[in-house]
């Protein structure tokens, strides 16, 4: 353990710039299909995402489809047309962001697997991947310490595994 952090803190120079180490976790496997709603929902290419809807202040809600032929599709709701994506991947952002009906992540990338297939990825930093791994692993009635301890594992193991998987997808 001591070993794992020593050498974490080699390659990222400090504790702080460890923490500011962002994850990426894979939320869903989709079938073609996704619907995503949020408010300011911004939707497009991962380098240049601009904001495709009418309102951008409002609630919106948006179909995504994935064809085989590798172009993304848009539709906001209340809209009757499709609005197409040429791009490898498609960035999502917005407030209070739900994928289906569950809560996500302010960030979101859709990564294409086959047959118009995804994964719908997040970016969530470090503190916020622990605070839900540590109270997951142990309760709040542990001693502090032991929690402290919890956390530094989780948090060595979760910067190694960033630093290892650096040039994946997630």
């Amino acid at each position: 353990m001591i070993r794992v952090t020593f050498a974490l803190l080699i390659l990222f120079g400090s504790a702080a710039e460890a923490a500011r180490i962002e994850m990426r976790v894979r939320i869903e496997k989709r079938d073609k299909m996704t619907e995503v709603s949020g408010y300011s929902l911004r939707i497009g290419r991962p380098s240049a995402t601009v904001n495709i809807a009418f309102q951008p202040e409002e609630f919106q809600k948006a179909k995504i489809r994935r064809l085989p032929s590798g172009i993304w599709l848009v539709r906001f709701n209340g809209t009757r047309t499709w609005q197409p994506i040429q791009s490898e991947r498609l960035s999502v952002r917005g407030q209070m962001l739900k994928l289906g009906v569950k809560p996500t992540p302010y960030d979101l990338e859709l990564i294409p697997r086959v047959k118009g297939a995804f994964d719908v990825i997040s970016r969530v930093d470090l503190d916020a991947d622990l605070s839900g791994v540590v109270p997951s692993e142990m309760p709040a009635s542990c001693p502090l310490e032991a929690l402290k301890a919890q956390t530094l594992a989780a948090s060595s193991f979760s910067i190694l595994m960033a630093y290892e998987t650096r040039d994946k997808d997630f």
